[in-house]
């Protein structure tokens, strides 16, 4: 059984603290660094997902946009105690031969993945949706366009976060980067090829793509899998048209993780561009770079590696999942409260987190 807290033994007993924010009755709570307590809310960036070649894992996060720990302490403590979510058998392997990078929508109701085929003749964006905003246990496969006239191997995949537009980093001699148009948001059947453009700094082999939020920053991982070579970084393109790939100039700046993993298969921003976290497919482990100035990596100095405990990851994307954790979850509402009012809780050590309406990711 997965479950939130410390304990899986009710303490007993009533907190009397004041309430931050609106309480409604029968909530579980969380108690905050001041003495407050709060509703356990759905926010962004409390959980990450992983992509393999045919299943979607979503693990929880201890702080927001920090992807070093998850609320049990590690990915390996989560997978121990249940705490994750899979898609093994669902939709997703039924339609998905071989899913490279995920891109999701911001409300977390729907997302696309990128998909080289079984055997590599063939290329796809698999459009799906969530019938419970960022439960990936609810998805339902929507459609998939082919992309094969421009890339077989598209391992790196953006779209950008209003949805109009999608990028394909190419892996492979020919593959070059691509961008597509959608005429209607998130709909891929809506899809028209707009370009391709080739970077010349990464060789031909392209294991993943991410942008700025504005648009005016690109950044492409190189290095082929199992092959150090002195392609094994992070490129970084300044785009003098936002979100246009043909107005790319090289900013002569490459970030060399050669020291830790040769075959990047992933890039990830946390939410203010200090953190960098690059998925290294051959040592299977997380790379985890912070910048004293956002998404400026001349400032970039290693962290951690960080073991995800699931293999073969090809793509990461965050994720929202409930405020509470094992550390600040304090018990269950008992009553409805304002801002400011003095507000009761029930203090209980545990609850299991398939309760519905108990849950921190079902408020």
């Amino acid at each position: 059984m997965a479950s939130l807290g410390k304990s899986t033994s009710p303490i007993g007993g009533v907190l009397k603290a004041t309430a931050s924010g609106s309480i409604a009755n029968g909530k579980a709570c969380i108690l905050n660094s001041d003495g407050t307590v709060s509703q356990a809310a759905l926010t962004e960036g409390m959980a990450i997902n992983f992509c393999t070649n045919a299943d979607l894992y979503t693990y929880f996060l201890a702080s927001p946009y920090d992807a070093s720990t998850t609320v049990d302490g590690s990915y390996y403590a989560s997978a121990q105690n249940g705490n994750y979510r899979s898609t093994t058998g669902s939709q997703l392997s039924a339609n998905t031969d071989s899913c490279q990078d995920i891109s999701f929508k911001s409300d977390g109701t729907k997302f696309f993945v990128a998909d080289s085929g079984a055997d590599h003749t063939e290329g796809w964006i698999g459009e799906y949706t969530l019938s419970t905003a960022w439960d990936i246990r609810t998805l339902s496969f929507v459609d998939r366009y082919d992309v094969s006239s421009k890339s077989v191997y598209p391992y790196g995949l953006f779209v950008k976060p209003d949805g109009t537009e999608a990028y394909i980093a190419g892996y492979g001699t020919g593959d070059d980067l691509d961008q597509w148009t959608l005429s209607t948001a998130w709909d891929i059947s809506t899809a028209s090829f707009t370009r391709t453009h080739a970077v010349t700094e990464t060789d031909e082999y392209r294991g993943g793509i991410a942008f700025k939020p504005d648009g005016t920053k690109m950044y492409i991982a190189g290095g082929i899998y199992g092959n150090p070579d002195t392609h094994d970084k992070v490129y970084v393109y300044s785009l003098s048209t936002a979100w246009d790939i043909s107005s790319e100039t090289y900013d002569s700046v490459a970030l060399d993780f050669s020291s830790y993993g040769d075959a990047v298969h992933a890039i990830l921003f946390n939410n203010d561009g200090t953190k960098l976290y690059l998925w290294d497919h051959n040592g299977q482990n997380m790379i985890i770079y912070s910048m004293s100035t956002a998404y400026d990596l001349s400032t970039a100095s290693f962290v951690s590696e960080v073991s995800t405990y699931t293999n073969q990851i090809l793509g990461m994307a965050w994720g929202a999942a409930g405020s509470a954790n094992n550390t600040n979850f304090i018990g269950i509402s008992d009553g409805a409260y304002t801002n400011g009012q003095t507000a009761k809780i029930k203090v209980i050590g545990a609850i299991d987190t398939n309760q519905s309406g108990l849950t921190p990711n079902a408020l």
